[in-house]
């Protein structure tokens, strides 16, 4: 055997002797070893522990404590055994409104009549006091004389004409419902108080209107005139605003209505609707037709609402 087959035959021996010396040596402890999980195995997960708690319960059935209540509508309202029909407590109620508000407004005209009399007797003096003084024309002093007339005349319209509200609206207040005929007298006692107020407070409207504006143009022919209309005095510019005021002012509380007027007329309106709208129910015919068979024949009935 030559050199050369012998040296790789010692190599070749060598190199067994190493892989067997190999497999033999144990792990290294750096290198854990993984466990091979066989073919077709499955995990068991284990079912969660059961649990006390209790399911929900059951809905309680509805039970009825005691008779069901309706809230009373306006037509089912009743006092002392009787029932007072849903139009005149509409009627009630708005007047009721109406004299609360109208009696909280006072009795002001009284003191707005000694004011306005105060007024009108002291421009008088003033027009006294001038006419004395004056060497000149007593045209100032005639427009105060007639300036002071109107004052003291509007002060004795608030104090005799102007109404008030309070004495009925408390009459009214106190009148009892404790039957339909005492229900309807409070019920017009309301509506004829709401009405006399109203007219007369148009007609104090009217009269103090018209003074306001008489006085203002009672200007023209008692200051300008004696002065051939022409304005030679620096007070004549004063005096044309004052009269121009008095008559706009005039204007105004001719065409504009009280508030016990406004609230009349509303309340009419309120009252004929209603009026009308039980016309209208109570004219309202209604027929319905049946027809039904019957062994041998048939029926027909007819029934009617009005």
């Amino acid at each position: 055997m030559s050199f050369g087959r012998t040296w790789i035959i010692a190599l070749v021996l060598s190199a067994w002797g190493a892989s067997v010396v190999r497999a033999q040596e144990p792990p290294a402890a750096d290198a854990p070893t993984i466990p091979q999980v066989p073919e077709g195995y499955q995990e068991s997960v284990p079912e969660p522990p059961a649990t006390d708690i209790p399911p929900p319960p059951a809905p309680a059935p509805q039970t009825s404590v005691g008779p069901r209540v309706a809230l009373p509508r306006v037509a089912d309202v009743e006092s002392e055994g009787f029932r007072i029909p849903s139009r005149i407590l509409t009627r009630l109620h708005a007047l009721d409104r109406d004299m609360m508000a109208l009696s909280m407004r006072g009795d002001t005209h009284v003191v707005d009549g000694i004011l306005s009399m105060v007024t009108g007797g002291a421009s008088i003096a003033f027009g006294a006091l001038y006419a004395n003084a004056s060497t000149s024309s007593n045209a100032m002093a005639t427009y105060l004389y007639i300036y002071g007339a109107g004052s003291i005349g509007r002060g004795v319209l608030q104090l005799t004409v102007t109404p008030t509200i309070g004495d009925s609206a408390i009459r009214y207040g106190h009148m009892p419902m404790t039957s339909v005929a005492e229900v309807r007298a409070r019920l017009q006692f309301g509506e004829d108080a709401l009405e006399s107020l109203a007219d007369r407070s148009r007609i104090a409207r009217i009269l103090d209107a018209s003074i306001s504006m008489a006085t203002g143009l009672a200007f023209i022919p008692f200051y300008l005139g004696p002065r051939d209309f022409k304005f030679t005095e620096f007070l004549d510019y004063f005096v044309l605003i004052g009269a121009s005021i008095s008559i706009v002012s005039g204007v105004i509380t001719l065409i504009t209505r009280s508030d016990a007027e406004r609230r009349w007329s509303a309340y009419s309106e309120l009252r004929d609707g209603l009026r009308e709208q039980r016309l209208q129910e109570r004219s309202r015919i209604r027929a319905d037709l049946t027809a039904m068979p019957l062994p041998g024949g048939a029926a027909i009935g007819v029934s009617g609402t009005f």
